[in-house]
Formats: C-alpha cells, sequence, structure tokens
C-alpha cells in the first residue's frame, strides 16, 4: 500500500430525518415520537467541521464495497 497506508472507506450518507424514519420502520412507529429536536451550538459547531463526503477510489480499487441502502 506504499508509505500512505489511509483509506477512507466507502459508505452511506443519509440525513437524520433519513435516520429517524428508519427508527420507526425498524422499532415500530412510536420510536420516532422519542425523538425530539434540540439545538446546541457546541455540538453544532464540532459536527460542522466534519467533511460531507469522502473520496473512496482507493478503498473501491482495493475491493472495498459501499453498502447497499434501501432508502424510501
Amino acid at each position: 500500500m506504499g508509505s500512505n497506508r489511509v483509506v477512507n472507506l466507502p459508505g452511506i450518507t443519509v440525513t437524520v430525518a433519513e435516520m429517524i424514519a428508519a427508527m420507526g420502520r425498524s422499532q415500530g412507529p412510536t420510536s420516532p415520537s422519542a425523538c425530539r429536536g434540540k439545538a446546541d451550538s457546541r455540538i453544532d459547531a464540532i459536527v460542522k467541521t466534519w467533511p460531507v463526503r469522502f473520496a473512496t477510489a482507493r478503498a473501491l480499487a482495493l475491493g472495498f464495497k459501499a453498502d447497499a441502502v434501501s432508502m424510501p
């Protein structure tokens, strides 16, 4: 792999709304009602530093595969 052994693995990209909907499908229709939106500026500042997308060409070339996701 050479001197650069960093590999960004392929994954999935979902929104919070999609995660809550998936929770409702897997845990029952009442579970999304347990979620409450609450702004937290400290957490928001951290999350805004995270990358939105990763370049995964190297991982794909090594044979890694992205998860197959079926979102409505």
